[in-house]
């Protein structure tokens, strides 16, 4: 059965979360309907989008990264919007935070290889498709937390302190200016694949040639210089060895201007 009310999706959330084992697993699969439901409507995610969905959930709640009140949020806000728009961003926004989870999760040394592997592809799937519908001249909370693997959550914090630029919509939404962020789609999915292949460095895969190790630094160097000048350094930005040693939420309120690229 789909639940859509917000009070119904807040005790299904919490009666998953009170048991262990396989009824708790059924029991996330039942949530994880419940939530495709409105992504796949929302955000074309039909065929093999469902079980990988699924597998995005399973992971992140092995890890306890999936049951707390950020996602519980996320999820009772699904779809509950009546404007078209608002749904859509609902659905984002909740694709976003399972994106960011994950990148998390695969950065953690103490996440299993496989799972780390996994995860990554994942993360990076959800990320390509929330970036694939990216508007020219705006931006939503969802896609800016994409770009950056980073939670929603994160997003606003940085409207709100006047870290990125942002018009408020009637409703309390925002779309955010494109021009700011310069870094091209180009170089992303650049960026996207060296990431994939320097993954594969610790599994055997094929390593990375000596030209595409520099162009790889040169690229990092030119992304960070590209930042928007109110972008400066964040005081609290973590060096590269921090950011796996720190605790899940830190690594996922990372500013835009400490993003590590690539």
């Amino acid at each position: 059965m789909h639940v859509t009310s917000p009070e119904d999706r807040a005790i299904a959330w919490r009666t998953t979360d009170a048991h262990r084992g396989d009824e708790r697993r059924a029991l996330l699969h039942v949530l994880a309907e419940g939530m495709l439901v409105e992504l796949r409507s929302n955000l074309d995610l039909y065929g093999d989008y469902q079980d990988d969905f699924v597998a995005s959930l399973d992971l992140l709640d092995h890890y306890e990264l999936l049951f707390d009140h950020s996602m519980l949020m996320a999820f009772q806000a699904l779809g509950v919007d009546e404007a078209q728009d608002e749904k859509v961003e609902s659905s984002r926004r909740l694709l976003a935070s399972v994106s960011a989870r994950l990148t998390d999760m695969a950065a953690k040394e103490q996440t299993a290889a496989d799972d780390r592997e996994r995860a990554s592809a994942l993360a990076d799937l959800w990320r390509d498709k929330l970036l694939h519908a990216e508007e020219e001249a705006y931006l939503t909370v969802a896609q800016v937390a994409a770009r950056y693997g980073v939670t929603p959550q994160a997003v606003y914090k940085w409207v709100h302190s006047g870290k990125i630029s942002a018009d408020e919509r009637p409703g309390g939404s925002f779309r955010i200016p494109a021009a700011q962020f310069r870094a091209s789609r180009d170089d992303q999915a650049r960026h996207a694949e060296m990431r994939r292949k320097l993954r594969g460095l610790s599994d055997g895969h094929t390593p990375l040639t000596e030209e595409e190790i520099v162009d790889t630094l040169r690229g990092a160097r030119r992304a960070e210089d590209s930042q928007p000048d109110h972008l400066g350094p964040d005081p609290g930005a973590q060096r590269p060895d921090e950011a796996h040693a720190a605790s899940w939420p830190q690594s996922q309120d990372r500013s835009p201007g400490s993003a590590v690229q690539p």
